[in-house]
């Protein structure tokens, strides 16, 4: 039973962990979006810079979202199975 609990707080610890980076991913991408605003307003010649740099975050925080989503999963499973 204590090895049982063991576990279970060392999931609840890496599935915290997992959670700040998904807050970490929420936060580039916003940060990706207000690169673009900031583009458009400061220089609106350089759209195609602005516009490109927020397509490069984007891509970058969702295959990084994917990736951290397959993790959140994994953890969960395990904290399921551990519960049988």
């Amino acid at each position: 039973m204590e090895h049982v609990r063991v576990e279970k707080n060392k999931l609840d610890l890496i599935y915290n962990k997992i959670l700040q980076e998904h807050n970490a991913i929420l936060l580039l991408a916003t940060t990706g979006v207000l690169a673009f605003i900031g583009t458009f307003v400061w220089s609106p010649t350089n759209l195609a810079g602005g516009a490109s740099l927020t397509a490069i975050i984007w891509i970058f925080c969702s295959l990084w979202y994917v990736r951290v989503n397959k993790r959140l999963e994994a953890v969960l499973q395990k904290l399921d199975n551990l519960k049988r």
